[in-house]
């Protein structure tokens, strides 16, 4: 509920696991507009290059009105925040505010001797090769859901092995080897 207008009131509803649907009234819930449907475009701007559009509201945990500024909105879900300047414009534009914010669960980290600095394997969305521990990487390890486990040679790190699962909750593993 907006703090400065009891009649400006933004909802989010959980139907499927991504890009749930999200509404908005400014008349006190008498109508409401779909936010992202024909009445309300959107248009999504996401800083972390491997999110796919479809990650949007996905199962959306909490939304927020911002008291000192009016129409701006956070919202925040399984992968991270979102926040739109205007929830009222005829087209909302949503931005990614991730840096140094992150929803994903690492399960296992590893620092090889030599070569890049980190691989992650996390829930959801497999793991990272990450070249620089400034910067997202680019793209997921592999285009499972689960990273697991992984392992290198330290005498040739570039010898390693992973496990990873294709769905949630570690069904259908899968051993990977890289030189």
């Amino acid at each position: 509920v907006d703090a400065a207008d009891v009649n400006k009131i933004v909802v989010s509803r959980f139907e499927e696991a991504f890009n749930n649907p999200i509404y908005r009234t400014e008349d006190g819930g008498r109508s409401w507009t779909r936010i992202g449907g024909d009445k309300a475009p959107r248009e999504l701007h996401p800083d972390v290059p491997w999110w796919p559009l479809r990650y949007f509201s996905s199962a959306t945990s909490a939304i927020a009105l911002d008291p000192h500024q009016p129409g701006r909105l956070f919202l925040t879900d399984w992968f991270g925040t979102w926040h739109t300047p205007d929830v009222w414009a005829d087209t909302t534009h949503w931005y990614t505010s991730q840096k140094g914010h992150e929803e994903t669960v690492p399960l296992m980290l590893a620092s090889p001797p030599e070569g890049v600095p980190l691989f992650t394997l996390v829930a959801d969305v497999s793991g990272f090769r990450h070249e620089s521990l400034e910067e997202y990487p680019l793209k997921r390890i592999t285009r499972g859901n689960e990273g697991i486990d992984i392992a290198f040679c330290y005498t040739q790190p570039d010898y390693m092995a992973l496990i990873d699962a294709t769905s949630w909750s570690s069904d259908n593993t899968r051993f990977i080897t890289s030189s």
